[in-house]
């Protein structure tokens, strides 16, 4: 079966979305024929990296609605934002703090400028999820490392967790260095309200959004805003056109301009019935025992989180019951729990297959009936202690960079123990690296891969012909 005609089955089907693209495959934002609107710059349409008329001033005005000094389309998603982001705000070889959480594409700009990194580490939440990246840990990094220029944080993370932009920023600025946020999964944050905010009201420099993630917009399309004046929109605007495709799309910048014309016209009424929903959402799942609707503190509340309990449920077991008995499709699966996302444009009718669904679950763990159906490998994973989730120091040997052309070996994992990672590592989704290039493995870190593994969780950047292997620097080893 083409990948064309298995979505068109899809779509078909009675799936409901809990999952991105935020316009949640709602027929109300229908485009028109589709192959009608895809021009290329053709006289009277502009040019987006030389924007002049009808792009320039759709621009603007995006600027204008985000209430920031200057806004540029993406097509490419957040990824090229953050790549162009940090390769205009910094030199080549400049030291940067970065999040250990980041995104993997911050790791790709850190490869192609040659940057030094130094990790913020997250703090660590229940059920093993990354929490805030706290002002004390920047200020600590910033003053034991005068020379970094550069500082780059997630914010809010995957599951939600927000952190205090606004004072961080004010640190990052007291020392002389400048703040870009991958705000990927907060572009509603800005028009929802609540206690948690915008890195734009935070005061961020520069501030990458994924639109399709949590707004009516097709995949790919996202915004980078230049939120001062200590970046310089030369530099922006040059990295877009090495890091941004020279022919993009007509339809992707149509649904970010229908994006921004609902978000001016239409966000009060919408957004205020979506909070509603939500509101509803967390009262009726409030009493959970077996489960839990996590909702921490500086959590944006969209986010759904659905943990475990019980010792014997897995994430990834929710997550099938969820999609197999109750056609809700979620957005992903970790080891303790499963992720929900929701955005403005689910329906009451949606939420609510979600609490009965959750409801009967809670039931259904209750009285045993569960388990009836349940493959038992999930059942026998052992759970280890929280600590093995957690993002230790790993000790490095090399800069990403300086491994070009070395020779490499495959190692089984489990005889990898004190040799140096060639590939990066990470759970997808969200696409975080749990080992970078010139890392040495150590025996935690292949503990933590196999309960992963064990969980049946999607782990790149292992090879798996025949078991689980590694590919590594050869002829080194570290004891």
């Amino acid at each position: 079966m083409n990948l064309y005609k298995k979505l068109q089955e899809y779509a078909k089907t009675e799936y409901y979305p809990m999952h991105m693209p935020g316009h949640k495959r709602n027929k109300e934002w229908f485009m028109d024929n589709p192959y009608a609107l895809d021009i290329t710059e053709i006289d009277g349409f502009d040019n987006l990296h030389d924007a002049e008329e009808i792009l320039k001033e759709a621009m603007e005005e995006t600027a204008e609605l985000f209430q920031t000094k200057q806004s540029f389309f993406l097509v490419n998603g957040s990824t090229c934002g953050i790549l162009a982001g940090i390769s205009a705000m910094t030199n080549r070889g400049d030291k940067v703090a970065i999040a250990r959480n980041s995104h993997q594409a911050v790791y790709h700009a850190i490869y192609q400028r040659q940057l030094k990194p130094v990790y913020l580490y997250p703090s660590m939440l229940q059920y093993g999820i990354a929490g805030q990246i706290t002002v004390d840990s920047v200020t600590q990094t910033l003053e034991d490392n005068p020379d970094i220029t550069l500082v780059v944080l997630t914010s809010p993370t995957y599951e939600g967790i927000v952190s205090d932009i606004k004072k961080i920023a004010e640190v990052t600025h007291r020392y002389g260095a400048v703040l870009l946020v991958d705000e990927a999964h907060g572009a509603h944050l800005l028009f929802q309200g609540g206690n948690e905010k915008s890195a734009l009201e935070g005061g961020a420099d520069v501030v990458i959004q994924s639109t399709h993630k949590t707004l009516p917009a097709f995949t790919q399309t996202a915004l980078l805003h230049r939120n001062s004046d200590l970046v310089s929109e030369k530099a922006i605007k040059y990295f877009l056109k090495i890091y941004e495709t020279s022919s993009p799309s007509y339809l992707l910048m149509a649904s970010l301009v229908k994006c921004m014309d609902f978000l001016r016209l239409e966000r009060e009424e919408k957004f205020k019935l979506y909070l509603e929903h939500l509101d509803y959402v967390y009262e009726k799942l409030a009493q959970l025992k077996n489960l839990t609707l996590w909702n921490p503190e500086h959590k944006d509340a969209s986010k759904l989180v659905i943990a475990s309990n019980h010792k014997d449920i897995t994430g990834k077991m929710l997550y099938e019951e969820l999609r197999t008995k109750y056609l809700i499709q979620p957005e992903m699966a970790s080891k303790d729990y499963v992720l929900c996302m929701t955005s403005v444009c689910d329906t009451k009718e949606g939420f609510d297959r979600l609490i009965k669904a959750i409801l009967s679950i809670e039931e259904d763990i209750e009285n045993g009936r569960f388990f009836e159906n349940i493959n038992q490998t999930f059942i026998e994973i052992e759970f280890f202690e929280s600590e093995l989730n957690q993002l230790q120091e790993p000790m490095r040997s090399y800069e990403t960079y300086e491994l070009d052309g070395c020779k490499e070996e495959v190692v089984p994992l489990m005889k990898s123990e004190g040799r140096v990672v060639l590939d990066y590592v990470y759970l997808y989704p969200p696409g975080i690296p749990l080992l970078v290039p010139g890392e040495i493995i150590d025996r935690p870190m292949i503990e933590k891969l196999l309960l992963f593994k064990q969980a049946e969780l999607s782990v790149n950047g292992l090879l798996e012909e025949e078991g689980d292997f590694i590919t590594v620097k050869a002829g080194e080893k570290h004891v």
